[in-house]
């Protein structure tokens, strides 16, 4: 450090005391009595970084010193100077020691205040300014030193913008600070906690049982809907994702998982948390994969129709048909049904899909009736989202007229559970008719079944699930089935039994007067090529 006293009259400098690198640096210059302006272009010159040079010449000349000492006695100024390859802080203090007003002499002093300044970026660099608590680069930081495996928690609070726009940013603030007292109080003292940004925050529960982490997830939980109540603005709803983690895992991967799982949960309303699973991941990756191919598949034809025989069992005569979907993948493999119709069931795709299916059954039914062919009814599904969708039995009705093939040639199948969670089915059937369409309820008796059903007066077929078909040999099955294939023809519905694997079982529906039988003990579905011969057989 170094202090000069400075006749400001004369410019002339009186070294004080001198810090011996300073001493040695302006060791010519100090050999004689030097004037101020020429000792600080000198210093700033050799000492202080090029960005601040400018800056520090107008804070440290005597004509700014002059304005500062009309309104005080001492005025300081911090910069950054280049030592020993690297940034040193410092700070010029001037003291007017003649008081406020005129300057004629003064005391200039120049400290090293690096440690002081690293300790105020430290503090800016780790402490988050809205909850004064630790930011996620001072929980990156703790946590990459802790030694103890546990579990790291990423939380979001759901629909926060409400908060802000309801009430203001300011009590919005005010709300972040209080959650986060909230999870400090819900934290025990060997656990950690950060602010990442806007409503999200990283926590750390030091433990290696996951009971543990839930109990202080629910503990956080209760805390919020005090703060909800105290501060008068909405609900507080918080989700929380969790992934493991343990010394020498990066902490950036450890949350990105916590996120992804975070991710998971967020529509839902069952549930809060869920814990990173890597099975998870890979399936919701190739569930995004799916996603990604599925333009490319409908476009290049990738989505085959597959056809599934139905025989009359009385003379084992071809009646129709059900057209079942299959994906041929780029590997030439084909993807189960179940792996894809969930997901674009979820996503929305499947009405893209069920188009596609309609479209391809019409052309073919097309196909095979300017061949000659005597065509017969197959059976479509149609998808409960694709049932909300509007004019959905006029745009079908559109696509058969394209082709040119008669609505009865291509009957709808709907499955009971979408039936029934269908409020306006009765005016979705009345418009499937009036556009000449067949409707097959499909799935009976899968879930949970109810006569109700069978009574809408909606449905011209029903077909009977696998799972009923089974009980053939069961007393108490064989009743349920003779009670619902009598109600169902005595109110005019003919009846499909589906899934049937044996001789037995024909024999059983055969007395019940089953109008159609569906499954491996005629046939198993049959690609195009293979349904084309058969037809051709009959």
């Amino acid at each position: 450090n170094s202090v000069y006293y400075v006749d400001v009259d004369s410019e002339q400098v009186y070294p004080y005391k001198i810090n011996p690198a300073v001493k040695s640096m302006l060791n010519s210059s100090l050999k004689n009595i030097p004037l101020y302006s020429d000792l600080m272009k000198e210093y700033i010159d050799k000492r202080v970084v090029s960005d601040e040079k400018e800056n520090m010449r107008i804070e440290t000349s005597l004509d700014n010193l002059r304005e500062q000492f009309k309104i005080k006695n001492s005025y300081q100024y911090d910069y950054s100077i280049v030592r020993d390859g690297g940034i040193a802080y410092c700070r010029a203090k001037f003291v007017n020691i003649d008081g406020i007003g005129e300057l004629h002499h003064m005391v200039a002093g120049f400290e090293d205040i690096s440690a002081e300044k690293q300790r105020e970026l430290e503090r800016i660099a780790y402490i988050d300014h809205i909850t004064g608590g630790g930011n996620y680069a001072h929980f990156k930081k703790t946590l990459r030193d802790c030694r103890e495996p546990g579990y790291l928690i990423s939380m979001d609070i759901h629909d926060f913008k409400i908060i802000n726009s309801i009430c203001g940013i300011i009590k919005g603030d005010e709300t972040l600070k209080n959650i986060w007292r909230c999870i400090e109080k819900s934290l025990t003292s060997k656990d950690l906690a950060g602010h990442i940004n806007a409503d999200r925050f990283a926590i750390y529960c030091r433990c290696d049982d996951k009971d543990e982490v839930i109990e202080c997830i629910h503990k956080i939980g209760e805390g919020l809907k005090d703060i909800t109540e105290a501060l008068k603005i909405p609900n507080i709803i918080p989700y929380y994702g969790i992934s493991h983690w343990k010394h020498g895992k990066k902490v950036e991967e450890a949350y990105s998982e916590a996120n992804f799982a975070k991710n998971q949960v967020k529509e839902r309303k069952d549930i809060s948390y869920q814990f990173y699973s890597h099975e998870d991941t890979l399936k919701i990756l190739e569930n995004r994969a799916m996603e990604d191919e599925f333009a490319g598949a409908i476009s290049n034809g990738q989505f085959e129709i597959w056809y599934q025989p139905k025989y009359n069992p009385v003379d084992n005569k071809l009646v129709g048909a059900e057209a079942l979907v299959r994906w041929r993948g780029g590997d030439g493999k084909l993807i189960s049904p179940a792996r894809f119709i969930p997901l674009f069931e979820k996503d929305g795709l499947i009405k893209t899909l069920d188009e596609y299916v309609f479209k391809s059954v019409c052309r073919q039914q097309a196909e095979w009736k300017s061949k000659g062919r005597q065509i017969i009814p197959v059976s479509i599904n149609l998808s409960r989202a694709t049932l909300y969708f509007e004019s959905v039995a006029e745009l079908y009705k559109c696509i058969a007229n394209e082709t040119g093939i008669d609505t009865k040639y291509v009957p709808i199948e709907i499955t009971e559970s979408a039936a029934i969670d269908n409020a306006n089915i009765k005016v979705l059937a009345d418009q499937f008719h009036n556009n000449g369409f067949s409707l097959l309820v499909d799935d009976f008796g899968s879930g949970y079944s109810s006569l109700s059903t069978i009574n809408m007066k909606c449905f011209d077929t029903l077909k009977i699930d696998k799972s009923l078909i089974d009980y053939i040999g069961d007393f108490s099955g064989e009743r349920l089935l003779d009670h619902t294939i009598t109600l169902a023809k005595e109110l005019g519905i003919s009846v499909t039994a589906e899934g049937v694997e044996t001789k037995k079982q024909v024999d059983f529906l055969t007395r019940l007067n089953c109008d159609n039988i569906q499954g491996f003990y005629y046939s198993k579905p049959l690609c195009v090529g293979d349904f084309n011969q058969l037809l051709g057989s009959c």
